[in-house]
């Protein structure tokens, strides 16, 4: 096991004429625990390996920074929030000391992102923390040599203003994001797609439809170009759902391209092997018809997901709301024959003119 060939390489180290290279192999034993699951033991030894690095000689604050960003994440993960704040407050004494640019602007953006955690953990004041790390980390990268790194960043600032409430700020910072991440070689679909997408999602939000639409409507072309399958798949149906939004915005010749991108995203998954997410998927197409008044199509999209969610052993919640959907649509479709029938019978027939057709009804009533 890899935790057995740390410990004995430990063993085999003078922890006080090395204390550097003793700290990097507690940082791999703490990796290998936290592998594990043991997450208690990972941060006493991420601790332990803080410790040493701190005594090596000369110092290597890049090499220090990584095991307080790594004991940071175990914190957080552990419910440690504050001791993690305390930790990236000691590491912003560290990173000024890291000489190169862009390795500095590496940790940055590592200080943000655990600034974000902890705010989304409970603590938002540190949403402020995490931009200042994140514009920090921006200013320091040569965005014309590394514009998918720099993209990467100003996604991170567009989820922080947006966590903050700050839509419009955040929609500015996505824009860019993506000018940037366009220019990035080799291309990443994938990433693009995903900063595309928090685009659209903010655009909603702030009522901008028009430019939604407009970034909606390239983005099918560049998922096709996401090589892995499942991943594809994940992105068509946060189109799919994008554009669903739309219609009930009030575009409704949004429906179609929903519909089309949860058809696609059905093409990709593999519905013997992941009964679960196809019956999903399924479902949102049964929406998609019903919302358009195609019935019946959406009563069988509902047949077919309820038949495929049998099918997946930890969807027991899920298959209860897909046959409640699949009831409340049955029932409509019901509600929908009587007067279907009235009207192949005709018109009603009159009441006949005489006394009893000026009487109150007792009773209940004639048609």
């Amino acid at each position: 096991m890899a935790l057995g060939c740390f410990n004995e390489a430990l063993g085999l180290i003078d922890k006080d004429k090395d204390p550097g290279y003793y700290g990097i192999i507690l940082h791999d034993i703490a990796d290998a625990q936290v592998a594990a699951g043991n997450l208690p033991e990972a941060v006493t030894a991420y601790r332990e390996a803080m410790t040493f690095k701190l005594k090596r000689l000369p110092a290597h604050p890049g090499d220090l920074a990584t095991t307080m960003e790594a004991l940071v994440d175990c914190l957080i993960d552990c419910g440690e929030l504050s001791e993690a704040e305390a930790t990236l407050g000691k590491l912003a004494g560290i990173l000024p000391q890291i000489a190169r640019g862009e390795e500095r602007a590496i940790h940055m953006h590592g200080v943000g992102r655990a600034y974000e955690r902890l705010a989304g953990a409970g603590m938002p004041d540190a949403y402020a923390e995490a931009l200042s790390a994140y514009t920090e980390a921006a200013e320091l990268v040569d965005r014309d040599a590394d514009p998918g790194f720099y993209g990467v960043i100003m996604h991170d600032i567009g989820d922080t203003r947006l966590a903050s409430g700050n839509a419009a700020e955040a929609a500015a910072a996505y824009r860019e994001a993506a000018a940037y991440k366009r220019k990035r070689v080799p291309a990443q679909p994938g990433d693009l797609a995903a900063t595309m997408l928090a685009l659209v999602d903010c655009l909603i939000e702030s009522g901008d439809l028009a430019e939604a639409r407009t970034a909606l409507d390239e983005l099918p072309a560049i998922v096709r170009q996401i090589p892995e399958p499942s991943y594809r798949a994940a992105r068509l149906r946060q189109i799919g759902a994008a554009f669903k939004q739309l219609a009930e915005a009030g575009q409704a010749d949004a429906y179609p391209a929903a519909l089309t991108a949860y058809t696609d995203a059905l093409l990709l998954i593999d519905a013997a092997g992941d009964p679960g997410t196809y019956a999903t998927v399924l479902n949102e197409t049964g929406s998609i018809f019903k919302a358009q008044g195609q019935y019946e199509q959406a009563r069988d999209a509902y047949q077919r997901a309820v038949e495929h969610m049998r099918r997946d052993p930890d969807g027991r919640y899920q298959l209860a709301s897909m046959l409640v959907d699949l009831g409340r649509m049955r029932l409509q479709l019901l509600g929908q024959l009587p007067a279907a029938a009235s009207e192949a019978a005709g018109p009603d027939l009159e009441p006949e003119d005489s006394a009893e057709s000026d009487q109150a009804p007792t009773g209940r009533a004639r048609r």
